[in-house]
């Protein structure tokens, strides 16, 4: 791996942001593997991490710019995108698990390479 920042894009950011009892706003580590990995990858050089903002807090914190962040032993600049969300969406963004067929999808199996159709 090099010393040269990554920059990182994914819908959903490593953290949300929440306003404590106190008031004050806190992070809350995102959960799944996809974090995981990605601070791991972020650990040697830092970086960029993009994402949409999902909550109304992370919306302020989008207008806010840039927040530095810090996972396990990971240290980043966190940059969340405001979409509105009357925007449209392709069909192809749903929830992972959700039901039904995805239409950016084929519901039959494709056979393996050099083999034969099992279902």
């Amino acid at each position: 791996m090099t010393d040269r920042p990554l920059i990182i894009a994914s819908n959903r950011g490593p953290v949300s942001f929440v306003r404590g009892a106190d008031g004050q706003v806190e992070q809350e580590r995102g959960a799944g593997g996809l974090v995981t990995a990605l601070t791991g990858a972020l650990q040697p050089s830092g970086g960029l991490w993009l994402a949409a903002a999902m909550s109304e807090e992370d919306r302020v914190q989008a207008a806010l710019g840039r927040v530095d962040v810090a996972i396990e032993d990971a240290r980043f600049s966190l940059r969340y995108l405001a979409i509105e969300p009357s925007t449209p969406r392709p069909h192809g963004n749903r929830i992972a698990g959700s039901t039904g067929p995805s239409p950016t999808r084929s519901p039959r199996r494709e056979p393996p390479l050099g083999g034969h159709r099992t279902t």
